[in-house]
């Protein structure tokens, strides 16, 4: 079990007197493993349980005893926390910029062959094939902004920079399959008769191969996190060195 501290500032402790009765009161609370009154510093310590530890509880309890709280410094494991999360805010709009601009890409061909209204129709149609593609190439690139951020990274940047460039050419062509069979009747008007023909041929293999190159790339770069993770260990930082 983890144990925690904390240092709650306190105001209005006027009397020693009610010093054991805060404390007792404090102890009764769940996730609370041990508390202590500071009356010099006008301070409550607590060793607590963070499974289940509610900070709110607390801060009510001594609320209803009459005193005035502040809010608490949170410990080191949880600044280092919200700096993690923070840092992954990059990665994740990345990937969600790559998984939208396949979306567009789909929009747009069926858009140019059949209208915009349709292509909103076609897209809720197709939505589990677009959404495969769309969202395994959005992870792609998110871990590889993530690979590319991290300190003293020791994957190779450029077999990352090739993976990612595979995925991005197969997923382009695994949507303009998945569209294939909207757009392959106005192609041949546009004097693409071959284009439609190989399209409409070969749609399920592209849609196959884009999703499996999308997995390949998640894999790899998967065991590069990991490599990546058991070499640094704690040392580990995703934010941006220099």
């Amino acid at each position: 079990m983890a144990i925690r501290q904390m240092r709650i500032p306190i105001q209005g402790l006027e009397d020693a007197g009610k010093v054991i009765p805060l404390e007792e009161a404090l102890r009764q609370q769940e996730g609370v493993i041990w508390a202590r009154v500071n009356f010099a510093a006008q301070e409550v310590i607590v060793l607590y349980d963070p499974a289940s530890f509610r900070l709110s509880r607390i801060l009510q309890m001594v609320r209803s005893q009459g005193y005035e709280v502040a809010l608490p410094q949170w410990p080191a494991d949880s600044q280092a926390l919200r700096t993690r999360l923070q840092a992954l805010g990059i990665p994740v709009g990345a990937g969600l910029a790559g998984a939208a601009l396949l979306v567009g890409l789909y929009l747009s061909l069926v858009t140019l062959a059949q209208g915009w209204g349709h292509a909103l129709e076609l897209l809720w149609e197709d939505r589990w094939l677009v959404g495969a593609i769309a969202a395994g190439f959005g992870i792609q690139v998110g871990l590889y902004v993530y690979l590319r951020r991290l300190r003293a990274c020791p994957v190779n940047p450029h077999a990352a920079t090739a993976m990612t460039a595979a995925g991005t050419g197969t997923s382009s062509l695994a949507m303009v399959g998945c569209c294939a069979h909207h757009v392959t009747d106005a192609l041949p008007l546009l004097g693409l008769t071959a284009a439609a023909t190989l399209l409409n041929q070969y749609r399920i293999p592209f849609m196959v191969v884009g999703i499996g190159m999308n997995g390949v790339g998640i894999l790899w770069m998967g065991r590069a996190l990991l490599r990546i993770r058991q070499r640094m260990g704690p040392r580990m930082d995703p934010r941006r060195s220099g």
